[in-house]
């Protein structure tokens, strides 16, 4: 339960990101818990607290992206715990060690951005958004905006879509979503443009390991 908290707060913060700056774009690296079964140790330490010791230095770009590389291919953090770690204090992940992450598929485009501060394309919400579906399939959009203006509809999307739980492509049902984990609906309530943020960071966007 506690690591649930943990992630609603940081995925309430990152969609609150998202509906004041829209397309531009309290949170400390996960604290220690007691531990599940016997043992003469007081506490344990989670992966985000270890790989966020490390990054309190200054950390080159390179080794950050090995670092976080390696934490993705055994799984041991997702997305949304790097955000996390962005939005703790004292601890800086260089934008070019994102970038390469993100190049290369371990992370989404909307962590990068996010992160680095970057506006928020298309292709970075992929996951839960796609303009030729969301423009079909809402009907109070057609008529209001032009389908071929791409920018209008991505726009429109983050501002309006994201507020009232409009479908944004086939693949990501916000209302199923909602009703799939009650946890996550206790803490987000009507803020659609949450759940729509857990999913991007915690879905499960993560590469098989590689060897």
């Amino acid at each position: 339960m506690k690591n649930i908290r943990r992630k609603l707060t940081s995925v309430t913060a990152a969609a609150a990101a998202i509906v004041m700056a829209v397309s531009m774009n309290g949170v400390t690296a996960n604290a220690a818990t007691k531990a599940s079964y016997n043992t003469k140790w007081n506490s344990q330490i989670g992966w985000t607290s270890i790989l966020g010791a490390g990054f309190l230095k200054t950390t080159d770009a390179d080794s950050a992206y090995r670092q976080l590389r390696n934490a993705f291919m055994y799984q041991v953090i997702s997305e949304g715990d790097v955000l996390e770690l962005a939005n703790t204090e004292g601890i800086t992940i260089p934008a070019e060690a994102l970038k390469r992450l993100s190049s290369e598929g371990w992370i989404s485009g909307y962590t990068y951005k996010m992160i680095a501060k970057l506006p928020l394309e298309p292709s970075d919400m992929s996951a839960v958004y796609d303009a030729d579906y969301y423009y079909a399939n809402n009907l109070w959009l057609q008529g209001v905006i032009d389908p071929n203006d791409k920018n209008a509809l991505f726009q429109n999307f983050l501002a309006v879509g994201m507020q009232v739980g409009a479908k944004g492509n086939a693949s990501f049902d916000p209302a199923a979503y909602r009703a799939s984990n009650k946890d996550m609906e206790t803490a987000y309530g009507d803020n659609w443009a949450n759940y729509y943020v857990n999913y991007l960071l915690y879905h499960g966007h993560i590469l098989p390991y590689q060897g």
